[in-house]
Parts: structure tokens; C-alpha cells; sequence
């Protein structure tokens, strides 16, 4: 530490953000179909929840970064928060929700 910096420097506090407990989500999941929103919001939402990825990163994403033989999303390290490329798998499932 340099001399006389101490405290200069103020820890940002820490924020948690909102999320349903393990009962909330069965009952999101089991209700989600009832939802008043687009078909493209509807199937957004359950993208998003399917795969985990950022809303960003979903909204960025184009159809060259999958590869449906493979079952697999490659998002580029150009559009990651992380500066690194994230390869998501499995997401046949998906694909006629």
C-alpha cells in the first residue's frame, strides 16, 4: 500500500440481486405457459432459463454461433463479459419449445 492512501479507496457494497427459491421456481416453471407475453418473449424467457446465459448475450446472438448437428452455441470472446468464448451445449431441447 502506498503511504497515506489508507481508506482512500471504499469497497463498493456488495448487491444481491432477486431470485426465487427452489418452491417459487417449480411454481414459475409449472405456470410459465400462462404467461400474457409475446411468443418471442415467452420463448426468450425460457431460452434464457434453458441455457443460463446473459440476456446480452441472447439478444447479440445470430444464427451462425450454433451449429445443430452438435447441439452446441458458440458465442464469440468479442460479445462475452468475460472476454472469453462460451460454448453452450445441449440445447436440442430447445430447438421446437
Amino acid at each position: 500500500m502506498i503511504s497515506g492512501t489508507a481508506g482512500a479507496y471504499k469497497q463498493p457494497e456488495v448487491k444481491h440481486y432477486a431470485y426465487f427459491s427452489e418452491k417459487e421456481l417449480k411454481e414459475f416453471l409449472k405456470n410459465f405457459d400462462n404467461f400474457k407475453e409475446t411468443p418471442i418473449t415467452k420463448l426468450a424467457l425460457k431460452f434464457l432459463i434453458l441455457t443460463f446465459v446473459r440476456s446480452g448475450e441472447l439478444r447479440g446472438a445470430r444464427w451462425e454461433e450454433f451449429d445443430f448437428e452438435k447441439n452446441e452455441w458458440r458465442i464469440p470472446v468479442e460479445r462475452m463479459k468475460m472476454e472469453k468464448q462460451l460454448v453452450v451445449k445441449s440445447f436440442r431441447f430447445t430447438r421446437n419449445t
